[in-house]
């Protein structure tokens, strides 16, 4: 490992460890204003100005990790030669992972407004379970960064001369585990009883969620293929998960009609265009990993 590795080694190291003790802190505040942000409050205590500074400082460092991790992960996926389903999955939480930082900050922003109208409990568990994901990340990250060796230094941007075929493929393997991911989201919205007002805006910020990792490393991709986008094999790929995506949507929507004339509908109308988006999704990128090997290569 050179100089310039072993550097970001340890500066990584240590903006996991801070991260850690930012999330324990996040925990300890949540458990803190949870207690006190009720419609009886008639003052906010001065504690919890400080504790927003504290809050800032821990999602500031929690997001600077996250872009950390990212520029090591992508160093470690440009030479994956196995084990692509693990690098999707963890560059799929990742990425997620490091925009709900935002949504953090929005709740918290939100929950100072309501707690005097309405019962914020919900809300709170959303925190909770977004800081379950940041922990999980945050660890994962510290284990990759101690054992996983730093391959050679090179820009992130710099032109695929080799093993171009295996980007290509980690990106249909995002594909199918975001499209899979899409078609999950879709029950959210029912399963927590979300008002009709509230429905719509939910099922959108997930499904953009959902979609973001595919749709980022594509990206990326495109941006280190340069030159023409596919070659001969590739678009041949393209063309068969395209076929297939296609003979999918054309069979759902034929059972989407059948299913409204003897009126036993399982999607709501709008509902319908975002499930058949994540079906295609699915079928093709799984078609194209299915073509290179996704049964051989993990």
């Amino acid at each position: 490992m050179n100089e310039q590795s072993r550097k970001f080694r340890s500066f990584a190291l240590v903006l996991g460890i801070l991260s850690l003790v930012g999330i324990l802190y996040n925990v300890g505040a949540y458990r803190y204003l949870q207690h006190i942000l009720v419609p009886s409050l008639q003052v906010i205590p001065p504690a919890v100005d400080r504790i927003t500074i504290g809050l800032a400082l821990a999602f500031f460092t929690l997001a600077i990790y996250h872009l950390t991790l990212l520029v090591f992960t992508l160093r470690l996926v440009s030479h994956l030669q196995t084990r692509f389903f693990l690098g999707a999955f963890w560059l799929v939480l990742l990425v997620t992972s490091g925009v709900l930082i935002l949504s953090d900050i929005t709740i918290l922003h939100d929950q100072g407004k309501e707690y005097i109208y309405w019962d914020i409990s919900g809300q709170w568990n959303m925190l909770y379970g977004i800081t379950g994901l940041h922990l999980f990340v945050a660890v994962t990250g510290l284990f990759l960064l101690w054992k996983q060796p730093l391959p050679p230094t090179a820009s992130l941007f710099s032109k695929i001369e080799q093993d171009e075929g295996a980007l290509f493929y980690l990106l249909h393997i995002i594909g199918l585990i975001c499209g899979l991911a899409g078609l999950t989201i879709i029950n959210i919205p029912e399963l927590i009883d979300l008002a009709d007002r509230y429905r719509n805006a939910w099922l959108l910020a997930l499904s953009i969620l959902a979609a973001l990792p595919f749709v980022s490393f594509g990206l990326y991709w495109l941006i280190r293929k340069r030159g023409p986008a596919l070659d001969e094999k590739q678009l041949a790929d393209v063309g068969g998960g395209a076929t297939a995506a296609l003979l999918v949507s054309f069979t759902g929507l034929l059972l989407h009609l059948i299913m409204q004339n003897v009126q036993q509908i399982i999607l709501h109308d709008n509902n319908y265009l975002i499930f058949l988006i994540f079906l295609q999704l699915t079928v093709y990128a799984g078609t194209v990993a299915l073509r290179n090997g996704l049964l051989d290569r993990n």
